[in-house]
């Protein structure tokens, strides 16, 4: 796999076994699992997409991506609605700075641009927006393989 990405057996293996100690991953026979904070199995997910969130994304963007795909497959695979709060709650950064806005908004920006999510931002009124994620999905689209550099 270390060709495939362009990185050493090393650096893979070192990538790999962070997300391990930190809980987000565990190693089975058939792959790998991608856990969420609260510990509970999410959906077993390509190595190919997991060694491009690990090598492209920070931890923030990978438990954020957790949280919409656990919570779209709860939800029936129907669109739900989210707010900023609840995602930095999520994370575990503070909800009463704009600065963190920003984090979570390019997170998302990053997240729909990788194929992973499509989501909308509708206004509530004047000043709060609302965001809607239509879909989640645990596949990279192929057209993502070829564009994302990875290490």
């Amino acid at each position: 796999m270390g060709a495939e990405l362009g990185m050493s057996r090393q650096t893979i293996s070192k990538k790999f076994r962070n997300l391990i100690e930190c809980g987000l991953v565990t190693k089975t026979k058939n792959g790998y699992i991608l856990r969420d904070l609260d510990k509970t199995e999410a959906y077993l997910l390509s190595n190919e997409l997991l060694a491009t969130l690990v090598s492209t994304l920070q931890v923030n963007t990978i438990n954020i991506y957790i949280y919409l795909l656990n919570r779209y497959i709860a939800n029936s695979q129907q669109e739900f609605d989210i707010t900023l709060k609840q995602l930095k709650a999520y994370i575990g950064i503070a909800n009463n700075t704009r600065g963190n806005d920003y984090i979570v908004i390019k997170i998302l920006e990053i997240l729909d641009r990788l194929g992973l999510i499509k989501h909308e931002v509708q206004l509530k009124d004047t000043t709060r927006r609302q965001y809607v994620i239509k879909k989640v999905t645990n596949e990279l689209p192929e057209h993502i393989t070829e564009v994302v550099q990875l290490e």
